[in-house]
């Protein structure tokens, strides 16, 4: 068996409640070219539909405060070959 390269992409989303509260929200296999319009059209939406609550103390969401693209690269060596 060969070694194996496998490749995973995450869009981290990290959110902030009104009660100082704070959640991460990962997306698997985002879309690559996602735009700051994009992510502030998200952040109205979930303001104004109130989707998203704290986990804590069920807190409206107040912001969006950082999104991160992160790229996974995962070897497994096959040693018997």
């Amino acid at each position: 068996m060969a070694d194996t390269r496998t490749i995973t992409d995450q869009l981290k989303i990290d959110n902030y409640f009104v009660d100082g509260d704070t959640r991460t929200i990962t997306l698997k296999n985002p879309k690559t070219n996602i735009t700051q319009t994009e992510i502030q059209d998200l952040q109205t939406f979930m303001h104004n539909t109130g989707i998203i609550v704290g986990d804590k103390m069920g807190a409206t969401f107040g912001k969006i405060m950082t999104v991160t693209s992160v790229r996974k690269t995962r070897i497994d060596l096959d040693i018997n070959s």
